[in-house]
Parts: C-alpha cells; structure tokens; sequence
C-alpha cells in the first residue's frame, strides 16, 4: 500500500498492478511503431527455437571464410598424419628426431618424394628452364605442406556449406585422397599400380591418410562451432 497525504489525514492506495487485467499497456518498439516491444520479444525466442531445433549455426560461413579456414585444418592434418608417420617410424626402431625425420636432406631430384616431383615439374614447366637440384629440398618442403593444405581447402568449401559436416566426415575424406593418389600418380610415373603394392604398405599409407583427413576435420568442426 501506498500513503498519500490528503486534506484531513492521509490515504492508503493500492499500487499500480504490473500484470494481469490492470497491466500498462506495452510501449511501442522503436523499431517499429506498429508492433510492441514484447511482440518483438516473442518473435526473437520463436527464431532462435526454430534455429536450435534444425540444427542450423546462427550465422553461415562466407565463402572466403571457408576457404581460409580448410586451408589452415588442411595444415593441421598434415601435422596430424606426420605424427602418426613418425610414431610408425619410431616403433619400427627409428632414431632420428621429429625434426630430422620430418625435414630430411634431399640431395637431389631422384630423392625428392612425389609432392616435390610435382611441383619441379610444374615450375620448370612454368618457367621453362631446369631447376637445380639444391632446390629439391625446399620444393619437397612446401609442396608438402601446400599439398595439404590445398586438400584442407576443398573440405572447407564442402563442409563449410553443410550445416551437418562432422569430424567423422574427415576419414572418407582422407580415404578419398589416398585412393585418388594411386589412381593419378600412377600415371604420372610417380607411383606403381596400387595391385603392385604389398597389403602391408597401402595399410600404412591408408592409416596416415585416414589421420589427415580426421585432423582436418576435427580442426574445421572446431573453429566453426566455436565462433
């Protein structure tokens, strides 16, 4: 109750009702004249139950965005598939460091692994002229990791345009790599046929390819759900 001083005495008076039959009428939103604050309310918490309930993330991925973002998972699978490789190498009685065992001397072309083959004949191709053979160290390097990166980037643009691209997706990804590699390589006289390979060494081919599409995955999955 509320005192208010009147002539002779004072008067108790109920206070305003905030709800029910003796509410204030709703202010109009500034927004829109037509529609009232609360309505705008309302509709706010029907979208974002319409959004939580298709699954769909608030805001898309551009484009761009997608592409940078698979360029940098397509490195990190790349990391992720040289750690399995070099834990492999380990167990099997290996003894160099990680440094060493990822950054190997490459004297010379005929020792430069297929990324780095590619690639010497894609500039001397470019250029026209032979690239000398102290360059097959660092062409291998970066051909390498560019490789992956570049793979990483097309699964952004897949994924980044699926509202429902998950971790898992990444092993058929990998798997799809390693099967391209011994259908294209082959016929760049890069590789054997894969039918010449023993079973033991396109499992282990396999199982890092299977690594790499997984780190990128999981590194893609995580950079957009936590944006």
């Amino acid at each position: 109750m509320v005192r208010r001083a009147v002539r002779g005495g004072t008067l108790e008076v109920a206070p305003p009702q905030v709800g029910g039959r003796f509410a204030l009428p709703a202010s109009p939103s500034p927004a829109n004249p037509g529609r009232t604050a609360d309505e705008h309310t309302i509709r706010g918490v029907v979208i974002a139950m319409d959004s939580m309930q298709t699954g769909l993330p608030p805001r898309q991925l551009t484009p761009v965005a997608a592409v940078v973002r698979g360029l940098v998972a397509g490195a990190v699978g790349t990391a992720t598939m040289d750690t399995v490789r070099y834990l492999r190498y380990r167990r099997g009685g290996g003894k160099d460091s990680p440094a060493e065992w990822e950054f190997p001397p490459v004297a010379d072309w005929d020792e430069a692994p297929a990324p780095g083959q590619i690639a010497k004949r894609v500039l001397e191709g470019f250029t026209q002229r032979r690239i000398p053979p102290r360059w097959a160290w660092l062409t291998s390097t970066v051909a390498h990791w560019a490789y992956g990166s570049a793979c990483g980037a097309l699964y952004g643009i897949a994924a980044g345009s699926s509202a429902k691209a998950r971790p898992v997706h990444g092993l058929p990804f990998g798997a799809a790599i390693w099967a391209g590699g011994y259908v294209v390589l082959p016929q760049a006289g890069l590789y054997q046929q894969i039918w010449k390979y023993d079973a033991k060494t396109l499992a282990d081919d396999l199982t890092g390819h299977l690594a790499y599409g997984l780190g990128t995955s999981t590194f893609f999955w995580l950079t957009t759900k936590f944006r």
